[in-house]
């Protein structure tokens, strides 16, 4: 009996996709390192530039998280916003800076440039992964380095959170290819945890990296399914909290009412004209400006706007359809990183801003090489002109930058360029004549105050204009500066300003009432007890003047000087030892002769006599004038 043949059903086996390649060949680097260095390259002469007054001050300067380095400070970095903006990771490089380098700018801009590079890289990287082979993806980091919509994200300081979420950002998108690429290794996705996390503390733009990857998963044919949702819940609630966050902080500094003049139709359609120009500026960089202020009334070309929306719609619909991948992941990837800052809620003082464009452009970059390098290999009689166009556009670019960088040089050459764009906004005046007030340029920053009270009556613009009055030594057009800032705008400083400029003429009681008031409306303002301090010291209420400085203390622990003063109000109010611990702070925080003389003496008074005369030689030895009288009392 012949036997019967048995056909076993071969097990269906699921083919993974490849392992991803780690590592860079070395003929890899070489174009790679031409890119990185064209790139810093046109950032470079950054270094030699200075800070600009438009929020450098808060970040940097005036922050008072960055004036020592220690853990209370930095608790303070991570548990507070500057201005609305909840970017703690960033404001944290801000701060190592300045504890090794101090307060050099240079320092800072060449970290943005370096941070930028890196971004430059990590993109190389991810654009490889998803398919681009070595010279279109050479040439897609090229773009993504030198366009012209860099030069804010790069060369203004206080926008190193650009650069900074996003070399986290990219890297967080490469570790997610390369997870889909290995198999599904879960080192890979706590990678992509961590690198979100960071990425989200550096600037919360950073929200929409979940929404990101459901584009790379269209880009890579992934099937589309719950599954590809389910897996990106833990992204979605970090994206939720971090956004939640960031519209708390934007509404506590009431940074969301600057579209409050439109209606809920025209924000909406300010935001479609924003999308629409972003486009449009990837392709043909024009009017770059570091301000795109809005204007009074909505020009008739604004509301053209949902036209050219609908047939960017109908055009991705038909894309979809026809699984045109890079167009529709493009298109895609720009739109979840886009929409989040269109300003439909206006947090900013622009309807457009070239810093947001900074991830966004990475999805128009990739479709537009993807396409440009399918046009070259066609073999279409029109290909052979894909090279010289890409290199014309290339060099446009370049150039483009390089004529716009020196844009950030300083506050004066900022304002003035915006000035050349727009003459009928008060910021740009106001901020410029800040710049000349700096310099003493008094006669320049006095043009620039009127024009900018002239176009808008703002309180804060006649308090600046009332301080520059002040600092020429004219008490009384600060005064009545003063007076139209506090009737425009009521507020503590105003009051505590008006009271300094009554008691360099000698009016203490009205210095006094000034400050009291002051005080009560902003009872956390620091230089408002400190002014006080000085009056109650001028009509000799030494305890109220301590009183006052001890709460200025409280809120600015770490002033050398004010604790020196302190320590001398004790003095004279006959308690050495306290005197003693405020000049043991003082010397603490900073090292000055006067203070080692001060704390000589209450040495002395309280019979240390060893560590009196060792505080006077150090005192000495650094410059102290010590009278003979005062030298015989050591004997």
């Amino acid at each position: 009996m012949a036997k019967k043949k048995t056909h076993t059903k071969k097990a269906s086996v699921k083919k993974r996709p490849s392992a991803p390649e780690d590592r860079i060949g070395t003929f890899e680097w070489l174009p790679l390192l031409g890119v990185l260095t064209v790139t810093i390259a046109c950032f470079a002469r950054t270094f030699g530039y200075d800070f600009v007054n438009w929020d450098d001050d808060f970040n940097i300067a005036e922050n008072p998280n960055l004036r020592y380095f220690d853990w209370a400070n930095i608790k303070g970095i991570f548990t507070s916003h500057v201005i609305g903006n909840y970017n703690p990771l960033t404001i944290f490089t801000f701060a190592v800076e300045n504890h090794f380098f101090g307060l050099k700018p240079g320092v800072f801009h060449a970290t943005n440039v370096l941070l930028h590079a890196g971004c430059v890289f990590f993109f190389y990287r991810l654009v490889r992964l998803l398919g681009l082979s070595l010279w279109p993806a050479v040439v897609a980091a090229l773009i993504f380095g030198i366009h012209p919509m860099r030069i804010e994200s790069v060369a203004w300081v206080t926008e190193r959170k650009d650069v900074l979420f996003g070399i986290f950002y990219l890297a967080a998108l490469v570790q997610y290819v390369k997870w889909y690429k290995s198999g599904y290794q879960r080192k890979y996705m706590i990678w992509i945890l961590v690198l979100f996390v960071l990425s989200l503390l550096s600037k919360i733009q950073a929200v929409a990296l979940p929404l990101s990857m459901l584009a790379i998963d269209f880009l890579l044919a992934r099937k589309i399914q719950w599954k590809l949702l389910i897996e990106k819940i833990p992204y979605f609630i970090l994206s939720l909290a971090f956004g939640l966050l960031g519209i708390y902080f934007l509404s506590q500094q009431g940074s969301l009412d600057s579209t409050a003049q439109y209606n809920l139709l025209q924000r909406v359609v300010v935001g479609m004209h924003s999308f629409v120009i972003y486009l449009i500026k990837f392709l043909v960089p024009y009017r770059i400006s570091p301000l795109y202020p809005y204007p009074a009334v909505l020009p008739w070309y604004v509301y053209i706007s949902p036209v050219m929306i609908a047939g960017i719609v109908w055009l991705f619909w038909k894309a979809w359809q026809r699984r045109w991948r890079p167009f529709v992941f493009g298109v895609a990837f720009f739109t979840v990183n886009i929409a989040f800052v269109l300003q439909v809620v206006g947090a900013g003082q622009g309807f457009l801003a070239d810093r947001f464009t900074y991830i966004p452009y990475v999805g128009l970059i990739f479709t537009v090489v993807s396409y440009g390098d399918q046009w070259r290999r066609s073999g279409h009689h029109r290909s052979r002109y894909a090279i010289p166009i890409t290199t014309i556009w290339l060099l446009a670019l370049i150039a483009q930058t390089w004529i716009h960088v020196p844009i950030w040089k300083h506050s004066g050459a900022l304002w003035t360029h915006v000035l050349n764009y727009y003459q009928n906004t008060a910021l740009p005046y106001r901020n410029r004549a800040q710049y000349y007030r700096d310099l003493k340029q008094y006669d320049l920053a006095l043009a620039d105050y009127d024009r900018s009270i002239a176009l808008k009556k703002d309180g804060d613009v006649i308090n600046s204009r009332a301080r520059m009055y002040f600092d020429q030594q004219k008490w009384r057009e600060a005064i009545a500066d003063y007076n139209l800032a506090i009737e425009a705008k009521p507020t503590g400083e105003f009051y505590i300003n008006r009271g300094a400029a009554y008691a360099m003429i000698g009016n203490m009681q009205n210095a006094l009432n000034d400050m009291t008031e002051g005080l009560r409306l902003d009872p956390a303002f620091p230089n408002g007890y400190k002014n006080r301090s000085l009056v109650y010291q001028s009509l000799g209420q030494i305890e109220n003047a301590q009183s006052d400085l001890l709460k200025y203390l409280d809120l600015n622990p770490y002033d050398a000087d004010i604790w020196y003063e302190s320590g001398r109000l004790y003095r004279m109010l006959n308690n050495e030892r306290q005197a003693l611990t405020a000049f043991d702070r003082a010397i603490s925080l900073a090292q000055k002769g006067v203070y080692f003389l001060e704390r000589a003496k209450s040495h002395l008074v309280l019979g240390n006599k060893t560590q009196a005369r060792q505080d006077l030689q150090t005192a000495e030895q650094m410059g102290a004038q010590i009278d003979p009288q005062t030298r015989a009392q050591f004997q």
